[in-house]
């Protein structure tokens, strides 16, 4: 009789996992705005984009709606399309190209066990201008003048003045103090490039970039659009390359390269989102006599989240991505106590993927990781803090102090997670579960001591990376 309940009681335990893990399913919602206005961006979102997203909601047992911001929205909603995920955790704007298609199953990915905060952006010394409901920001590059530099040139003093200039050339935008924007806001920046000849010549060439993409420029002066004259005349030139850029700015609202939208109507009425599901109730699998083990490593099939996500802090977050390919062998003392851990995480960066091939090829080159050179980056644990000791039932808290290794160079580093056992995924009254034990920390990590290239932003966020580990090991037999 003894066995006969442990077995239907295995078995029950099994079947509510099933059920509560769809429901959770069931209660995620992939939620899209969009209006088809006939633009050329609009009609490429309607016909490439929306099937994807209708097989990545079917792949993904999702709840995919698609509402029309015409007829309601929420005030956090200005542009369309516009891409939402929500689920028990929380509610994530999708912040990227709608031509990426990778890129926003990236997002589903990292929104679903990470969502975003409720941070607005805050942009200083930009140009505004506001649409309808959206608000457009440029931030502004103005390059040192090259070439021949005339005698009294003064740097600060250029580009205050240019400033001004450009300034004056605006025609429907302002060049404000600062701006907060939403996370369906957007930006396109504005760069200027002065080059000087022998002669005083001035030749001022402009570019126009997507906030979703640093390294390539949606636009740039071609030779008939470069503007020239005598250095005299700079203010000039200047306010004639601003007026260019300003128009530039709504050609881009209509092309089809990803950037583009229609800004919800300022008349549009204002509805609230769809409430956030109930947490699911997970059932807790039974122990049994199974035994946990001294030594453990990472699980590779394990179902879940990716191993590592990460993100730039908010208000910059749109930079997140993945890394899937990491290793880990750690190893207790008899005694299982958590202080006694000790072992090694090693990450190949080759596996980073941000849902863009070519930031994916920019990530792994010469200015940021240099992953042929250096194909891993690894922590060591040194010492744990822990009043726990491993066993099923127990959520055991740590503090953990390593040293971490990137790019050959050392630093300490100590990050506070939790280990919690639990069995294998999919098991119940199967003769074949196997203990598996999940670790989650999270951590950041300021990359100034790397010299890498850093990321657009505010300081500190732009040079301080966000990560978190969700780690399922099994024991190493």
């Amino acid at each position: 009789m003894t066995k006969f309940l442990f077995l239907f009681a295995s078995f029950v335990s099994a079947l509510s996992t099933v059920v509560a893990h769809a429901e959770d399913d069931a209660a995620e919602l992939l939620l899209v705005y969009f209006e088809n206005d006939g633009s050329p961006a609009a009609t490429l979102f309607e016909q490439e984009t929306l099937p994807f997203l209708r097989k990545l909601a079917s792949d993904e047992d999702l709840e995919l709606r698609v509402e029309n911001p015409e007829d309601g929205a929420p005030a956090a909603v200005t542009i369309s399309p516009l891409v939402v995920f929500q689920n028990h955790r929380g509610r994530s704007i999708y912040q990227g190209r709608t031509t990426t298609p990778e890129r926003i199953q990236t997002f589903v990915e990292t929104a679903r066990w990470v969502p975003q905060e409720d941070t607005k952006l805050r942009r200083e010394n930009v140009i505004v201008r506001k649409i309808e409901r959206s608000t457009i920001a440029s931030p502004i590059k103005i390059a040192p003048v090259s070439g021949s530099v005339p005698s009294g040139y003064e740097e600060v003093s250029f580009q205050k003045d240019m400033r001004i200039a450009i300034e004056d050339g605006l025609r429907f935008s302002k060049l404000k103090a600062f701006v907060e924007q939403g996370r369906s806001d957007r930006a396109f920046y504005m760069d200027f490039y002065p080059w000087v000849s022998e002669k005083g010549t001035m030749y001022l060439s402009y570019a126009l970039f997507s906030q979703f993409h640093c390294k390539k420029p949606v636009y740039f002066s071609s030779e008939e659009d470069k503007m020239s004259g005598p250095w005299r005349k700079r203010e000039d030139l200047f306010a004639k390359a601003a007026t260019r850029l300003e128009e530039e700015v709504l050609k881009q609202l209509s092309r089809d390269l990803g950037d583009g939208f229609v800004p919800v109507s300022a008349k549009a009425s204002v509805s609230d989102w769809p409430p956030l599901p109930d947490a699911p109730t997970n059932a807790v699998a039974a122990a049994a006599d199974m035994t946990l083990v001294r030594e453990w490593v990472a699980d590779p099939d394990a179902p879940g989240p990716p191993p590592i996500l990460f993100q730039f802090p908010a208000p910059v977050d749109q930079y997140r991505g993945k890394i899937t390919g990491i290793s880990a062998e750690l190893a207790f003392d008899e005694d299982l106590a958590i202080s006694s851990l000790r072992g090694s995480f090693t990450a190949d960066p080759k596996t980073i993927d941000m849902g863009e091939s070519d930031l994916n090829d920019a990530l792994q080159g010469k200015s940021f990781l240099e992953s042929k050179t250096f194909p891993q980056a690894s922590f060591t644990i040194k010492e744990v803090d822990s009043d726990y000791a491993l066993a099923f039932g127990n959520l055991a808290t740590f503090t953990m102090r390593g040293t971490f290794k990137l790019k050959g160079k050392e630093i300490p580093l100590t990050v506070v997670g939790d280990l919690e056992p639990t069995v294998s995924p999919g098991a119940g009254s199967d003769t074949s579960a196997e203990p598996r034990l999940r670790l989650r920390t999270a951590w950041s990590l300021d990359f100034s001591p790397w010299k890498i290239e850093q990321a657009d932003g505010p300081t500190p966020q732009r040079h301080t990376l966000n990560f978190d580990l969700n780690l399922l090991l099994k024991p190493n037999q």
